[in-house]
């Protein structure tokens, strides 16, 4: 486990981050875990997604020659602040990792999840400071694997992340980017906005187009790389978000939508309001 300090007396920031290939060991060597991550390889053929292991881009994944082909795994990681004292601006942040070979109810117990790191400070951490190691473990555990033992047999696996969820605010801050209600706040494509009155106050407004210009994964590293240099927001971004160093990462195919907050607490809630009030 590794851990540092940084800032001042009056304003302390901490991080502690753990090794992602010990803890993957020692849970593989419970017993019944392995067992449980080979049967979730087996995918009947359906056209019903009722989980992330029925999605065509994680079947292409289970092809000859891919990644899943051999016994290897695959994450999905997830992080947002927690704030500590209603009266302060301390807050927390953990990175948690799930393996998505588990089934769902073994997949989101508190003792087959991978906690990487946690950050304690004022405010919100320099994503790309506290996410780098993050980074580089996930590169060397995708190129180098991990060993554990099972039935007396040594395994190698490897592992990659194929899926971040988090809530738009944070989202943005990890990616670099404007907030979703700013201009040029979509990851998925490069409508402005508008700004409009919306009750007391104001909101951003994305008006329909027949046809919107999509963004591209050249566009967005190119964008980014741009805000960077010049020190000025690019269509969205102010930086580079240091997921874009993963070599095998895609900031526009494995970072899904805010479903929880983007509809059921957002597109779905106003459609309530105009149909019922």
């Amino acid at each position: 486990m590794d851990s540092g300090c940084t800032g001042t007396t009056a304003n302390q920031e901490y991080f502690v981050t753990a090794d992602i290939a010990n803890q993957l060991k020692e849970l593989f060597e419970r017993p019944g875990i392995w067992e449980a991550i080979q049967e979730g390889w087996d995918i009947p053929e359906s056209d019903v997604i009722s989980d992330i292991k029925s999605g065509s881009e994680y079947r292409k994944l289970r092809q000859a020659g891919e990644f899943l082909h051999n016994q290897n795994v695959t994450f999905s990681t997830f992080t947002d602040g927690v704030p500590l004292f209603k009266s302060s601006s301390i807050s927390l942040w953990p990175v948690y990792l799930l393996i998505n070979e588990l089934p769902p109810k073994e997949r989101f117990l508190n003792r087959n999840m991978i906690l990487w790191g946690i950050w304690q400070g004022n405010g919100k951490p320099n994503m790309v400071s506290f996410l780098k190691p993050l980074v580089q473990d996930l590169e060397h555990l995708y190129h180098e694997g991990f060993e554990f033992v099972h039935q007396g047999k040594t395994i190698r696996s490897k592992a990659m992340l194929i899926i971040m969820t988090m809530d738009l605010q944070a989202r943005a801050y990890i990616l670099q980017m404007t907030h979703h209600n700013g201009e040029y706040g979509c990851l998925y494509c490069l409508q402005k906005g508008e700004t409009v009155a919306s009750g007391g106050g104001h909101c951003r407004s994305y008006r329909y187009q027949e046809q919107p210009e999509l963004r591209t994964e050249d566009g967005i590293k190119t964008h980014a790389r741009e805000a960077r240099n010049s020190h000025k927001r690019v269509m969205g971004f102010y930086g580079e978000s240091v997921f874009m160093y993963l070599t095998y990462f895609s900031l526009l195919n494995n970072v899904v939508i805010d479903y929880m907050l983007g509809a059921l607490l957002g597109v779905v809630k106003k459609f309530l309001e105009i149909w019922f009030d």
